[in-house]
């Protein structure tokens, strides 16, 4: 029997935590779910992702000169961006050069610049004529056209859902005539799209503005799950080894240079006693820049990395710091960002530490989270860190004490958000305790 709904991702889904959190919600809603990812090593693969079932659809790999070339320049635009010091002038945005192709889009041929991209809509679109879902919940623009490809062929009574996860036009590491082409893409596509839902309220104003559309988008946040019952994990602080009255500032979340967490690196020498907890996946080109940067300033026995914890367990791991930063560079899809990072820090009790980037700064001032500073100013990063250490009691007491706070930044209050999503597309279905729901399928996996 055809699934009600397909999670339809550009990745292996297995790692995505927004799309496994979203497919286990919405099967704790009573919908049959399906996610569809594309395979890692290119052959087809059926596994599960917190107890739904996940289709990696087969990618032929490209021809072996072309792939080659790919991956190689791929890592030296990782160790150029890693060897320079990033400042908001070195991150890439809505720039002359992107509005260049966009007037000429002659310049940027989807066919040429996105191919990547083609290879994984077909790869996708077989898998969702073999499913035969009844809503199609595309994540990122990547497999939009390939879901609004299979609505079309398969009549009225099929549903897409465009989750954007980013100001397409505003990605701050992506080469100009390949944002020019996603562009294009988003806006062939997206008016066909049944609902548009994302990340950020700024971000849906961003959307219905820039694509004239009939409906705001939804906001369903980048909230953490609240961890399983009995669930442990080792504190960062322990990790690191630092005793409980030394001040601990903890960064959770991707590295690369337009994250700017070398701006707090470069802050260290002007915090003295303070030191800094980076969470990093593996060792990589930024790790080591970050060490040889910490050396040449002389506080390199005060910057830490400590490994990565699942997602549900990130708010456990790191509420033994201090501060939580959110340090980004400034680029327009920065600037409408409400981060992983800045939820998890929040539930975990943590004030916040964030660079000027609007939507987080709004937020941290109006709802009195910690402190500010300009983005890429190791200096100023220095003064809001004090100030934000000066007052760590109140500003702690401020997050601890408001549950309303607190739940607003959930994924159990995105929950409300979802399932009116899926009354509305689907119909309702028996009601169930989503939480709870989704930590027996976890478990279950868990013993398999």
């Amino acid at each position: 029997m055809p699934p009600d709904v397909a999670m339809v991702s550009a990745n292996a889904v297995v790692n995505d935590a927004r799309v496994v959190k979203y497919a286990t919600t919405v099967a704790g809603l009573g919908y049959d779910v399906v996610a569809v990812g594309l395979s890692p090593d290119g052959a087809r693969a059926e596994t599960t992702a917190g107890g739904v079932p996940v289709v990696q659809a087969a990618l032929p790999r490209s021809a072996a000169p072309a792939a080659i070339w790919r991956r190689l320049t791929a890592r030296v635009g990782r160790e150029l961006r890693t060897r320079r010091r990033g400042t908001p002038g070195t991150l890439r945005g809505s720039g002359r050069r992107i509005d260049l192709y966009r007037r000429r889009p002659w310049l940027a041929p989807g066919r040429l610049v996105l191919r990547d991209v083609r290879r994984q809509e077909r790869a996708v679109l077989a898998e969702l004529r073999r499913l035969r879902p009844g809503v199609v919940h595309v994540h990122d623009v990547y497999l939009l056209g390939a879901a609004v490809r299979y609505a079309r062929e398969a009549g009225d009574h099929v549903r897409v859902v465009y989750d954007a996860h980013e100001y397409v036009l505003g990605l701050a590491n992506v080469v100009p005539r390949r944002v020019a082409a996603l562009r294009l893409l988003e806006e062939r596509h997206i008016g066909a799209a049944d609902r548009v839902v994302t990340v950020s309220e700024p971000l849906a104003d961003l959307l219905l503005r820039d694509h004239h559309l009939a409906e705001r988008p939804l906001v369903v946040l980048n909230a953490p799950v609240e961890a399983p019952a009995g669930a442990e994990v080792r504190p960062v602080r322990d990790v690191v080894g630092l005793p409980p009255d030394v001040p601990l500032l903890v960064y959770a979340g991707g590295l690369v240079v337009e994250r700017g967490v070398q701006t707090v690196v470069d802050a260290l020498p002007e915090l003295p006693g303070v030191h800094l907890a980076v969470i990093v996946n593996r060792p990589g080109s930024m790790t080591r820049w970050l060490r040889a940067r910490a050396a040449a300033l002389g506080v390199a026995d005060r910057l830490h990395f400590a490994p990565f914890v699942p997602p549900e367990q990130v708010a456990g791991y790191v509420a033994s710091a201090t501060l939580g930063l959110s340090p980004l560079l400034r680029a327009p899809n920065h600037d409408v960002a409400v981060t992983n990072k800045f939820c998890e820090y929040l539930a975990a009790g943590l004030p916040i530490v964030t660079s000027d980037t609007p939507a987080q700064a709004t937020l941290v001032r109006e709802l009195g989270l910690g402190t500010v500073h300009v983005a890429g100013d190791a200096t100023d990063c220095a003064r809001a860190v004090r100030a934000a250490l000066a007052g760590r009691d109140r500003l702690a007491a401020r997050i601890g004490g408001d549950a309303e706070l607190r739940h607003r930044f959930s994924w159990a209050a995105q929950v409300d958000v979802i399932r009116r999503l899926y009354e509305t597309l689907a119909g309702p279905r028996p009601d169930r305790d989503i939480l709870a729901d989704r930590h027996d399928r976890a478990q279950g996996d868990s013993t398999r």
